[in-house]
């Protein structure tokens, strides 16, 4: 049961248990970096688009392309960025937005209004994750702090009905528009010499950037 303005009721707040709004987007996972104080970036690690209610969330790439939203109607799609920029700019307002992945170079366009879901921040705001719609933030009923993006320029969900943010990375994923809609992963960089990554890498709910080191000693006779 949701209590909404103009309702009341005499149940307490722990027969009410939590709840956030029906078919809300979901926030996307945020990109783990590691770069020099001169800003030369040496690897980045894509996070994965947020889940919605129609299909999971695409998983971080090991190439360095964000991937687009998926759900049921292609023209709600939106693309992953490339080159190190975030998603395609995701501005519709007739319906509920998730907020774009964030790429090294960039942030997003700013979202519609405060229902959708907020782009993550890339580099020069400091990695933060999107806003999730103000309906969708955890301050409804719902467990903070709802659907925000993660850190690492995570793109927020938006409220009801919504689609679900893309994940930030050395590109952003990009998120769809209306429910649904599930984000886009974002994409992976490394600057070093055999390089490998693996798609979808890190089952846990955090950020992983894995950096192995061979030394070799070679003794001269």
């Amino acid at each position: 049961m949701e209590v909404k303005g103009g309702q009341t009721t005499n149940k307490t707040a722990a027969q009410l248990g939590l709840s956030v709004e029906d078919n809300a987007g979901t926030g996307g996972g945020g990109g783990s970096f590691v770069y020099t104080t001169s800003n030369v970036l040496l690897l980045a690690a894509g996070g994965g688009g947020g889940a919605s209610g129609g299909c999971c969330g695409m998983d971080g790439q090991a190439g360095t392309s964000g991937t687009s939203s998926v759900g049921k109607v292609s023209s709600q799609v939106r693309n992953g960025g490339t080159g190190g920029q975030p998603g395609e700019c995701n501005t519709a307002g007739a319906d509920y937005h998730g907020g774009v992945g964030a790429g090294w170079y960039a942030e997003g366009c700013a979202r519609a209004g405060k229902q959708h879901g907020e782009r993550g921040g890339s580099r020069g705001q400091g990695w933060t994750g999107g806003r999730a719609g103000s309906m969708n933030s955890g301050y409804n009923g719902g467990p903070v702090p709802g659907a925000v993006g993660g850190l690492g320029g995570g793109g927020g969900g938006s409220e009801d009905n919504g689609a679900s943010g893309g994940g930030g990375g050395y590109s952003g994923g990009g998120s769809g528009i209306s429910w649904y809609q599930a984000g886009g992963g974002g994409g992976s960089y490394c600057s070093g010499q055999g390089c490998s990554g693996v798609t979808g890498g890190s089952c846990n709910n955090v950020g992983l950037v894995e950096i192995v080191v061979f030394v070799f000693l070679v003794t001269i006779r």
